[in-house]
């Protein structure tokens, strides 16, 4: 008797720990999703979510802008939606792509392409995105392809949209695109998936 009454217990303050780590996540993307709206221009992340579900699939990552290593302006984020949302987003770009596309060409969180062997003429069409690696990383563990995501762009241009001391030059781009700006977001209708990013180099 005092044994199931220790494993009641015991699985009692598991999931009260399991709990409140939910919550911390939560708290903390929530914080990391106010201060990138406090940060950047409205229009810059007008696609992105205004309320972040917690899920299994939860991933946010804003790298901040600086000059010690100057990697640009990189976040990313993938979150629940439900079908009202897919409708909306569904509605929102008329340019659809794969991740797979031979057109798309990853930036990692180094500033190379992870494709540095594929060469690209200046007036070739490309579609640069990041690499995504911690929502790859999910996906992996619940046994989703990144491929089975619908990508959408909404703006895609090569030039300098933030101060230069805080980007980089990525050295192995087509030479029209040193710099630019990539923004756009993906669905999975499937599993009811958002992910949205904006990525200033």
């Amino acid at each position: 008797m005092k044994f199931i009454l220790l494993m009641r217990i015991y699985i009692y303050l598991f999931a009260f720990a399991l709990f409140l780590n939910s919550c911390s996540i939560g708290s903390m993307h929530e914080e990391l999703l106010n201060e990138l709206k406090n940060s950047v221009n409205d229009s810059l992340i007008d696609h992105f979510p205004t309320q972040f579900k917690l899920s299994k699939y939860s991933s946010f990552v804003y790298d901040r802008p600086n000059t010690l290593y100057p990697n640009g302006l990189r976040t990313y984020l993938m979150t629940k939606i439900d079908k009202n949302e897919i409708i909306y987003y569904k509605e929102l770009s008329n340019t659809k792509i794969s991740f797979s596309d031979n057109k798309v060409i990853e930036i990692d969180y180094y500033d190379h392409l992870n494709n540095p062997d594929i060469s690209f003429l200046p007036s070739q069409e490309v579609y640069p995105l990041p690499t995504f690696n911690s929502i790859k990383e999910i996906l992996v563990r619940n046994n989703i392809e990144i491929d089975s995501f619908d990508f959408y762009i909404l703006e895609l241009k090569s030039g300098l949209f933030y101060d230069k001391n805080y980007l980089p030059e990525v050295l192995e781009m087509p030479s029209n695109w040193k710099h630019g700006i990539s923004k756009g977001y993906a669905i999975n209708e499937d599993k009811m998936l958002l992910i949205c990013w904006l990525y200033i180099w």
